[in-house]
């Protein structure tokens, strides 16, 4: 894309965003007759320059290039931390003379407005800006807005300002009322008006697994491997997801499929259980096992720590740390002692994910 060209798609992008001024908000819609923050970036970003952003204001904020200020131009997106829960959470569009349009959801003014980067509120709380079009070469910087823009912009600013939410009892009332655009338990996937391939995620992990203490040491080494293949709804809190996957246990020789049912809390926590399926299996020294009970059931269980996402197009790259643990009950119709068994079934797997909507298939 030609600086010219990249310059036609901001026109038409700001266009678009300006017709929707006065429009009320509605807290995870996103339009055409009410948006919520985001919502107003989604859909005016998809209809005048058929790019589809991330649903939410923290992955709009991962997904777009930073700018500084004196490179921002019309047509790039301004990011405010409006909660203390979140680095995030909202997001308006620049139109120049520093100026935004973003959909508010306080005041007397609650909806899609205009108002000012320099109003005291804003200043405040303003993180940076970002570009999804490449940038034209028209640089548009508050800085350079003239004296009188900027009184008449502060003026109109005041009764369109968001004010700062009252403290509430419940975590449903912050979320609504601070503007947190993602709602509790659900991830930036979530798309509150979406269809069902919006909603649908696969989710594909690679990890290798490690341990300080193994069946046959006490000192850190590589153990095995596992990759994952899932599907989650995330039109449903904790967007439960069904995963099978292949586990390869080297000090134990064996390898496993794992069925198992998860629920995400949030884009950077999982637990998940379930039981796992013996593929292949070697007998056990017989110093390494006995004649007594099994500990546990034939399955695992386990939590996953992610990094925030690295956003390419409406794919999400992540590091994944997961702590599990395994019970490998019985071998060669010997079971594992008590302490083998947690030695050989505690595991670290350190790796990679990536997530994307079945929407992405469908272009």
């Amino acid at each position: 894309m030609s600086p010219a060209q990249a310059k036609i798609y901001r026109d038409k992008f700001v266009e678009e965003v300006k017709k929707c001024v006065g429009k009320p908000y509605s807290y995870g819609s996103i339009g055409p007759n009410s948006f919520d923050c985001s919502g107003l970036v989604y859909y005016t970003a998809q209809k005048s320059t058929g790019i589809q952003l991330p649903r939410t204001a923290s992955a709009m904020y991962r997904y777009t290039t930073l700018v500084s200020d004196s490179e921002k131009e019309p047509g790039d997106l301004v990011f405010f931390k409006t909660t203390l829960s979140a680095s995030v959470s909202h997001v308006g569009v620049y139109i120049g003379n520093g100026q935004f349009v973003s959909a508010l959801s306080e005041g007397p003014n609650r909806g899609v407005a205009v108002t000012s980067l320099s109003a005291d509120y804003w200043r405040k709380r303003y993180v940076g800006a970002g570009k999804f079009i490449k940038a034209s070469g028209k640089s548009d910087s508050a800085k350079s807005a003239t004296k009188e823009t900027r009184k008449a912009a502060e003026k109109t600013t005041t009764k369109e300002t968001v004010k700062p939410a009252a403290p509430k009892n419940t975590a449903k009332e912050t979320a609504t009322n601070n503007n947190t655009e993602t709602p509790l338990f659900h991830t930036s996937f979530y798309v509150p008006n979406g269809n069902f391939s919006q909603n649908l995620i696969f989710d594909a992990s690679a990890t290798i697994d490690w341990a300080l203490i193994s069946l046959n040491s006490y000192s850190f080494g590589y153990k095995g491997f596992d990759i994952q293949l899932g599907a989650r709804y995330a039109k449903i809190p904790f967007e439960p997801e069904l995963s099978l996957g292949v586990r390869r246990v080297s000090d134990i020789g064996v390898i496993h499929i794992p069925v198992l049912l998860s629920l995400n809390f949030n884009d950077y926590i999982k637990i998940y259980a379930g039981p796992m399926l013996t593929l292949i299996e070697e007998p056990l020294p017989s110093n390494k096992s006995s004649n007594e009970n099994s500990f546990g059931l034939p399955g695992i269980a386990g939590i996953t720590f992610a990094t925030p996402t690295i956003n390419i197009g409406s794919t999400a790259l992540q590091v994944v740390q997961d702590i599990s643990f395994s019970s490998y009950n019985p071998y060669d119709g010997r079971a594992l002692p008590v302490l083998d068994s947690l030695a050989a079934g505690i595991s670290l797997y350190t790796g990679i994910k990536v997530s994307l909507p079945l929407s992405s298939f469908q272009r």
